[in-house]
């Protein structure tokens, strides 16, 4: 399934897909039952932060389906994709009620997510906090600028998944976000063309361009709007 099909799914059959993936991961009822509890502040909330909690599922379908791709062990994607916006549930729905964020302060409240998701996630889920809180460093505006100290000693091995992780999971995260209705000048609401989205996603993620390129020849990425050549005729 393509991301132009997850993002055609609505709430249950976001969450049956996301089920599975637990399941097949042999991931116990338990572990999931918690995993989810840390998600519902964010699916409950409201209107506006249910649709992040939409946008959490997507990007854990999608997430998955890259590491697979790339022929890593997908259980630590999936728990650190599936968690990591869910700080947004402690963002004031005002903030992502307005078209643009005009002050330091309102960007700052929103990036005030990360450690807030952090400090829910590390008790039960301290791996899959370390890959929910560095997943904004990996794009040009970086953030948080200061990183909490792990309360666990990890491998060299296991700082490699973390980083290769959150790598990953910014590049899904900034995909799905793309997608969103944006606004010009503040009022006009727009979306952008596929062909927008795979070039801001090179421009955004230029020290990644082989693993974008990779997504989207493997089809885990979507440009409808290129046209594909009939090789019959050649």
């Amino acid at each position: 399934m393509n991301t132009k099909e997850i993002r055609t799914l609505g709430t249950d059959e976001l969450e049956t897909r996301v089920a599975e993936l637990f399941d097949e991961l042999e991931v116990p009822p338990k572990i999931q039952l918690k995993a989810a509890a840390i998600l519902n502040p964010l699916k409950e909330k409201s209107e506006i932060h249910h649709d992040f909690y939409k946008h959490d599922l997507r990007v854990t379908l999608m997430a998955v389906a890259g590491a697979n791709l790339l022929h890593r062990n997908p259980k630590p994607q999936l728990f650190g994709s599936y968690i990591h916006d869910n700080g947004k549930a402690d963002i004031p729905e005002d903030l992502y009620k307005k078209h643009k964020w005009t002050t330091l302060a309102e960007r700052q409240l929103n990036q005030s997510h990360v450690l807030s998701g952090y400090n829910r996630a590390k008790v039960e889920f301290p791996f899959s906090a370390e890959i929910l809180l560095r997943h904004h460093t990996f794009q040009w505006y970086s953030y948080p600028s200061h990183l909490p100290s792990s309360a666990h000693l990890y491998s060299v091995e296991s700082k490699k998944i973390i980083i290769d992780c959150s790598a990953l999971l910014a590049l899904i995260d900034a995909y799905d976000a793309l997608h969103r209705v944006h606004f010009y000048k503040a009022d006009i609401p727009f979306f952008f063309s596929d062909q927008e989205i795979e070039e801001k996603l090179f421009v955004l993620h230029a020290d990644r361009l082989a693993l974008v390129k990779h997504l989207y020849d493997e089809g885990v990425f979507v440009n409808a709007d290129k046209v594909k050549p009939d090789y019959r005729s050649i």
